[in-house]
């Protein structure tokens, strides 16, 4: 139950013999047990990455603590009374200094480097000429600097860098396509359209070759790990090219040699998949991300090496245990059958062995994975349990202590150990930000000073609802006040109340009732909005999200009487599909109440600001998903399931047969779902297909798919993880900022008045 495989069989069965009310263990078992318990052991698993980190380095900082904080002290310091040396804002004091210092030296960046203080002086430069604005990017001016030199390397990004991307789908389009093209015409599209990108990168690996030089100097071709791998792709594609053009011309279908050059073409063409790796050094969202996953790899290279040695160890002890012992007998007696001999003796039986078993290391460490997923891994410990002996039919439930085996490897490895891979993920992606933040405590300190501006020069702007007439202006001090919003929620809250009251078939005067509820709330709605355009003003109405939402759900309630009354009067055809839409669309008003609840408001602007950096996450997990894709479909799509090799993952809706289901199945994989199935499948001996190329299948399979498993669930979902644990901290961190702004602005305000006395002293 914990692990939640399967657990809704044993509620159902529990509910059966017990009642309804049983639902209640099992709802609180999940909760504490699974999202509360689980997920603390992984969160002690973060904080103690972070420890780790915080305490491997504190031996050699402490040193230089004191030393670089009173450097920042005099670098602000300095920086604050040039900013106020025309006297028209006092010069603070040295509490100030220790205040904003504070902002310079939090926890998660004690150390002050060579960049931070390129960043300050330039902003202490910029304010002297009374441009309060700093430089936030130090890089920038270095960038400006050499602009002159780069003018090759500008104009050889314009002229095939900006297309790069474009070609570089174009072209992996095009090699989908060609995978599985069995018409004559389509095929010689495709091979001349493949020689055509191949020209281009070519062309385009030779001029960055000539501009900047191969090898030799420091800014040469081979010097970037991106041009690395173009050249490699380019060299790949024309080695494919032309091993093709040779088997076309000296091979034929009935040569001995055809299915060796089938196994090496279809490597090639493997290879070539990975030209999508390209577009991340030419898309500027994909380039964030990228490093952050790549850089991922050295400390999580430490935790494999760790979770090896638990496989290892485990595999073996499975060996041991379980070596020979998972075969059985298959036939409509095997009930029967207690030994090999007596399986092997009866027609119509076959003695087989399970995909997954301990026969070898390598076969142990296959099933071991299949369990440390926790999908599919009640069969293959009861496989465990049944067995008996070497050439013996399995018993149900013959050794339970072998029980013990698969819940300690669970434990040791699935709770503990993978979840390693979260607090790697998620302390990498912070020290990542490591630069942000430097860049956003210069942010920090400019804000101050614009803060102090404005208390010594306050705003000669009057507010937006000062010409308003006194009748409007009371309008407007209802519509702004508290107790408004508070009538307006209670409303809104009974109106999702009676939409939950629907239900199929329900009486006639129940719908009547509430459809006049409907006209009812939908009027109230619509008087809040005149309310609020009369009283704020469209302009100042529209700026809000929030009354855009009212808006549009305020439209969706209006249409959705509409569409009913002429459906109803037979005005017009109209899909009873959409008015279901728009009254799916009601439910969001629900939102309007989030907002009332200030914890709930916060989640919720999280998952806003998360949405852009997930975007590039999305982007990045597509274009894995998109190599994958084209190589599943060369691997595995001429698998064929049949009533003698049936299928137990692959089916009509889960199959590699072509690019847009093969997406689909992966995706179903990147989910845990049935993939140790889809695996096995593949893992079959099919007659079907050429020799060379079912042995080059079934010695990939298990590669490509623990490849694609290890970095869509323990990698790229952990950085999701990450990214949102760092929006909720900044988020918290927010709040409680806005909270002591009052504070903030008194505590200015005095600071100015001690200051003012301290100038006029030292004038004096």
């Amino acid at each position: 139950i914990l692990i939640q495989k399967d657990w809704t069989l044993v509620l159902y069965n529990v509910m059966n013999k017990t009642g309804a009310w049983s639902v209640l263990y099992f709802i609180a078992l999940i909760i504490f047990g699974n999202y509360v318990l689980l997920n603390l052991l992984v969160a002690i698993l973060v904080e103690s990455f972070v420890n780790e980190k915080e305490n491997g380095t504190a031996n050699s900082d402490n040193d230089n603590d004191d030393k670089k904080h009173d450097q920042q002290q005099d670098i602000l310091a300095d920086t604050l009374r040039h900013t106020h040396s025309d006297r028209s804002i006092p010069i603070s004091s040295k509490q100030y200094f220790d205040d904003h210092a504070k902002n310079l030296t939090e926890p998660e960046s004690n150390i002050i480097t060579n960049t931070d203080l390129n960043s300050i002086v330039t902003c202490r430069s910029s304010v002297d000429n009374s441009q309060y604005s700093c430089n936030q990017n130090p890089s920038r001016q270095e960038n400006k600097d050499g602009h002159t030199n780069s003018n090759t390397n500008g104009t050889e990004q314009l002229a095939i860098g900006t297309q790069s991307p474009i070609i570089d789908v174009s072209a992996e389009v095009n090699t989908q396509l060609e995978s599985k093209t069995e018409k004559l015409g389509e095929r010689q599209f495709l091979n001349y359209t493949n020689y055509i990108f191949t020209i281009i990168f070519t062309i385009e690996m030779m001029i960055k070759i000539t501009a900047s030089g191969l090898f030799f100097g420091s800014d040469t071709y081979l010097r970037s790990g991106w041009n690395a791998v173009d050249g490699f792709l380019v060299i790949i594609s024309i080695i494919d090219l032309g091993i093709m053009h040779r088997y076309t011309i000296t091979s034929s279908p009935q040569s001995n040699t055809t299915s060796d050059i089938v196994g090496i073409v279809t490597v090639f063409r493997l290879l070539r998949a990975l030209r999508p790796l390209r577009v991340i050094n030419r898309a500027p969202g994909l380039k964030i991300v990228g490093p952050i996953l790549f850089s991922s790899f050295k400390p999580i290279g430490n935790v494999f090496i760790i979770l090896s040695i638990f496989f290892i160890i485990f595999g073996i002890l499975g060996v041991q245990l379980f070596k020979g012992k998972f075969y059985y007998c298959e036939g409509s007696l095997a009930h029967n059958v207690t030994t090999r001999h007596q399986c092997e003796a009866m027609s119509n039986h076959r003695w087989r062995n399970q995909k997954y078993n301990f026969d070898n290391l390598g076969q142990a460490l296959l099933t071991l994975l299949a369990l440390a997923s926790k999908d599919d891994w009640v069969p293959i410990m009861y496989m465990g349990v049944d067995a008996v002996e070497v050439d013996m039919q399995p018993i149900k439930h013959h050794s339970e202590t072998k029980l013990i085996y698969f819940i300690s490897f669970l434990l040791v490895v699935s709770f503990y150990s993978i979840n390693m891979f979260v607090g790697i993920v998620v302390e990498n992606f912070h020290n990542s930000r490591i630069p942000q933040k430097h860049n956003e405590e210069a942010r920090k300190l400019r804000k101050q000073t614009k803060i102090i501006e404005r208390q010594k020069h306050p705003m000669s702007e009057l507010p937006y609802y000062a010409h308003f007439s006194p009748w409007r202006k009371r309008l407007h001090d209802i519509c702004v006040s508290k107790y408004f919003d508070l009538i307006i929620a209670a409303i809104t809250g009974i109106y999702v109340v009676t939409i939950s009251f629907e239900f199929y078939l329900m009486p006639v005067i129940l719908d009547r009732f509430l459809e006049y509820c409907n006209y009812v709330f939908t009027i109230i709605f619509l008087l809040e909005f005149i309310l609020k355009i009369v009283a704020l003003g469209p302009s100042y109405y529209f700026q809000d999200k929030w009354n855009l939402l009212d808006s549009f759900l305020l439209l969706a309630l209006i249409a959705d009487i509409v569409l009913e009354n002429m459906m109803s009067g037979n005005i017009f055809s109209i899909n009873a599909s959409l008015i279901r839409v728009v009254r799916v669309v009601r439910i969001a008003r629900v939102l309007k109440l989030l907002k009332m609840v200030k914890g709930i408001r916060s989640l919720l602007n999280i998952v806003r600001e998360t949405l852009p950096r997930v975007r590039n996450l999305g982007l990045l997990l597509f274009l894995l998903f998109f190599i994958f894709a084209i190589m599943g479909v060369e691997l595995f799509g001429k698998l064929e399931c049949s009533q003698e090799e049936p299928c137990r993952g692959l089916n009509k809706h889960a199959n590699f047969k072509n690019f847009g289901i093969a997406l689909l199945t992966l995706f179903c994989i990147a989910t845990d779902d049935n993939w140790d199935d889809i695996m096995r499948d593949t893992l079959r001996q099919d007659d079907s297909s050429v020799t060379g190329e079912n042995k080059l299948m079934t010695m990939i399979s298990p590669i490509y798919f623990v490849i694609f498993v290890l970095i869509t669930q323990l990698v790229l979902v952990n950085i999701v993880v990450a990214v949102l644990l760092k929006n909720l901290e900044d988020s918290h961190k927010m709040t409680n900022n806005n909270d002591g702004n009052a504070q903030t602005g008194e505590e200015i305000e005095l600071q100015l008045q001690v200051d003012l006395h301290d100038r006029n002293n030292f004038e004096q």
